[in-house]
């Protein structure tokens, strides 16, 4: 336990050592005031002693250990008892103490937790400062609260989701108690956004992002929800000249997650909406591949993210998820699904006119090779249509080394800005975060 100075006394401090030279003109004021004060100070210092000796302990307390999605921010109420009163808390980067509440001699602390990556984190105690009187003095002290959290990446969210869409085993429901989408309608979002709006059918309204046009605002809406909405309209399912172009490099787990969240998410609304034989080009193999009916293509992008472990999860941890399939039995599975519904597509690879269509899109972390879709998004504009490219939100943000983050930061604005220039639309995956009360 340590112990600082507080904010009163600094003040205090200075107001007695003004009038310590006034004493000796008799007056009775400022005899009273220099006598109140120095009370003050000897009152804080004998309150000070008595609050380090006190036992400050949380109440209700059993170790736990959560599991939540890297999207979800989890809340909760941590009741003290025994501390006087807390003026300061000290908490790991990942927890954030929204407010502090006193009542009845006990203390309510409304934390949040919100985890920047997937991994496992623990928070053994809590450091707390609580104030004498006046704030003259603060003690510190540490108060056992045994949390432990399982973060799970995004992406196993829509690994669950996709495999229950192909009914490969037991997962069906199993996303549910992940968390989810925070009710965001992503089917609508790239169905409007990435394949445009092909149809007349209303399909939803959903919150406005920035990429979205103006002109889809629906203001009854936005008035009624105090934010933002855009309308979408839903297309009906047909020979749009789908391709999907795949580079699966990423640099750490937070740009694998958006990369492993991004191929998923659109192969699994690509089959969901019954879109017919896409087109997927791999890179950096160059290799085209293309498939009879798009629920061939979410099986083979489940298999790569798998084989890839683009999910950043080791084998024992995807099978918590899988159980009782194991993953050789599941990468079997998904095998069998598409491997009679792809072909090869043969032709030269550095030819890019080959693979432009009006419903593309490219899912990439941009990093790791900025001229390939600068000269795809070229190729596009020349034939009049707009490469859409999803990309991992600050993709830069896995380097280890400032230098590094900050060289792999310019690049890819200088990129992202020449893509914009050549017409293609970049869309950053972001995390929603949803909120979970403990």
């Amino acid at each position: 336990m340590s112990m600082k100075p507080g904010r009163g006394l600094l003040p205090i401090a200075i107001s007695v050592l003004l009038l310590l030279p006034l004493l000796s003109r008799g007056d009775l004021f400022v005899d009273l005031l220099f006598f109140l004060l120095v009370s003050i100070l000897i009152s804080s210092f004998l309150h000070a002693i008595y609050l380090k000796k006190a036992e400050c302990v949380i109440l209700e307390d059993t170790e736990k250990v959560r599991e939540v999605l890297v999207t979800e921010e989890l809340r909760e109420i941590l009741t003290l008892s025994g501390c006087g009163h807390v003026s300061e808390i000290l908490l790991p980067s990942w927890a954030k103490a929204q407010r502090v509440e006193e009542s009845d001699g006990k203390v309510n602390i409304h934390i949040v937790y919100s985890f920047p990556s997937s991994g496992k984190y623990t928070m053994g105690s809590l450091k707390v400062l609580v104030s004498s009187i006046i704030d003259v003095l603060r003690i510190g002290k540490e108060v056992s609260v045994k949390r432990s959290f399982k973060v799970r990446p995004e992406s196993s969210f829509w690994l669950l989701r996709a495999l229950s869409f192909l009914g490969i085993g037991a997962t069906r429901g199993k996303e549910a108690t992940m968390g989810g989408e925070g009710g965001f309608m992503w089917g609508a979002f790239f169905s409007s956004l990435i394949f445009g709006r092909k149809g007349e059918e209303f399909f939803g309204v959903r919150p406005m992002l920035p990429e979205d046009n103006p002109k889809m605002i629906d203001w009854k809406s936005s008035l009624r929800s105090l934010q933002l909405s855009v309308k979408e309209y839903k297309s009906s399912p047909q020979d749009l000249g789908t391709t999907i172009i795949a580079d699966y490099r990423c640099s750490g787990s937070r740009t694998c997650d958006s990369i492993a969240s991004s191929l998923i998410s659109l192969g699994l609304f690509l089959a969901e909406s019954g879109y017919p034989s896409p087109l997927l080009l791999e890179l950096p193999e160059r290799r085209t591949l293309k498939f009879s009916d798009s629920k061939k293509l979410l099986s083979y992008l489940l298999e790569k993210v798998i084989e890839r472990n683009l999910v950043y999860l080791d084998e024992a941890e995807l099978y918590e998820l899988t159980a009782p399939m194991t993953l050789e039995e599941i990468r079997k599975i998904l095998s069998d699904l598409y491997k009679e519904g792809m072909q090869k597509v043969y032709g030269n690879p550095y030819q890019w006119e080959i693979f432009v269509s009006p419903s593309q899109v490219m899912v990439t972390s941009i990093l790791h090779d900025p001229l390939t879709p600068i000269d795809i998004a070229s190729e596009s504009s020349s034939k009049g249509y707009a490469l859409n490219i999803i990309a991992p939100s600050k993709p830069w943000i896995d380097a280890r080394e400032l230098e590094v983050a900050y060289v792999a930061k310019r690049s890819y604005e200088l990129t992202v800005e020449k893509l914009r220039s050549l017409g293609a639309r970049v869309i950053e995956w972001r995390w929603k975060k949803s909120e979970i009360q403990n």
